[in-house]
């Protein structure tokens, strides 16, 4: 990882939250959408043609060994030091499951007028008009 290449932010630091998305590929939470407020402050990523890296460093419990690293990049004052938390949510706060946002966009496109009810063989027929 060449130090010269690094991204350097152009703004006070910022504060933001966000959330994992669930990967169907990988079977787990690892995609990260990063947030407005950082991509306006680092005009890098904008860059469509010129690929953005990153290097995750994880010290588990070795809060000596991560100390040594962020006392060398204060003194260096090369690097962007970002801290991620990852915490999970109240269960009040969780997203609903998929199956319910499924039944829930099923019962919004629902509406009086766009069904269409027809009798064939003593049974009768329910179709939904196109919502486009």
């Amino acid at each position: 990882m060449p130090l010269k290449d690094l991204l350097k932010p152009k703004a006070v630091p910022i504060i933001t939250e966000g959330n994992l998305i669930y990967s169907e590929r990988t079977h787990s939470r690892s995609i990260i959408i990063i947030k407005r407020e950082i991509r306006q402050a680092l005009d890098d990523l904008d860059e469509k043609n010129i690929p953005v890296n990153y290097r995750l460093e994880y010290f588990q419990h070795d809060y000596n060994e991560f100390e040594k690293h962020i006392t060398k990049l204060l003194q260096s004052r090369k690097g962007l030091p970002l801290l991620l938390y990852l915490y999970k949510k109240e269960p009040a706060d969780r997203l609903p499951k998929k199956d319910d946002d499924k039944a829930k966009k099923e019962n919004e496109q629902i509406k009086p007028g766009n069904l269409i009810v027809e009798r064939q063989n003593d049974k009768l027929i329910i179709k939904r008009l196109s919502t486009k």
